[in-house]
């Protein structure tokens, strides 16, 4: 399978600009790398003229709020993408909007990998509006967002087809628990659920496994 990839880390000297024009990249990997001046752009660009990815990681190259600006105007070309990974950025709430723009086109995205990006409750709040649009999604990563549960109960809700959830490294409290609890409930196809260093407490552990029963 045809593919870029980056072990970083490490600079990009020659620039986004040389990947530009195969029309026949499939995956495409950028991981803990500087992008040089101008490459924000044209990371935007790059979608444009690879139609073809299937495998998109973007990860620890500081995405932001504009840079979600820039990709949702390709999004348009997103839609033979299966595996998206965003983690480790600073996306945050601000960017969420672009990125739902971009999902939106993503029909055939299977993995999605959010972790690390201080998307906050409203942002993941508002990711659920988009999960009709990704019938395929089975996997999902929103570890590291400092959120409660509450949002993110309505948001999986709409997201029956997750196979695997990974809620780590967040604020979910007993009250949140309720909630994802009942939206768990939906997820027909749930395997693993992913709650590691979460404050539950004994409330919430109980709530936990009386869930737990009943799936």
């Amino acid at each position: 399978m045809p593919g870029v990839g980056s072990p970083g880390p490490a600079a990009i000297p020659w620039g986004l600009g040389v990947v530009a024009g195969c029309t026949s990249l499939s995956r495409l990997i950028l991981r803990n790398v500087w992008l040089g001046h101008g490459d924000d752009e044209r990371l935007g660009n790059l979608l444009w003229s690879c139609p073809s990815l299937v495998h998109l990681t973007l990860t620890k190259i500081d995405l932001s709020s504009d840079s979600m600006a820039l990709l949702a105007n390709a999004s348009a070309k997103a839609v033979n993408l299966e595996t998206l990974d965003l983690s480790h950025n600073d996306i945050r709430e601000m960017g969420v909007e672009q990125l739902c723009v971009f999902l939106s086109w993503c029909s055939r995205l299977c993995r999605l990998s959010l972790g690390s990006n201080d998307l906050g409750e409203a942002g993941v709040a508002s990711l659920g509006a988009v999960w009709p649009l990704c019938p395929s999604l089975s996997d999902l990563d929103l570890s590291y967002q400092r959120i409660t549960g509450m949002e993110m109960a309505q948001a999986l809700s709409a997201c029956t087809s997750l196979s695997y959830c990974n809620l780590s490294q967040n604020r979910i409290q007993a009250e949140g628990m309720r909630g994802l609890a009942d939206s768990v409930g939906h997820c027909e196809h749930l395997v693993c659920l992913h709650l590691t260093s979460n404050p539950l407490g004994p409330e919430g552990a109980t709530v936990l496994s009386a869930a737990l029963s009943q799936w």
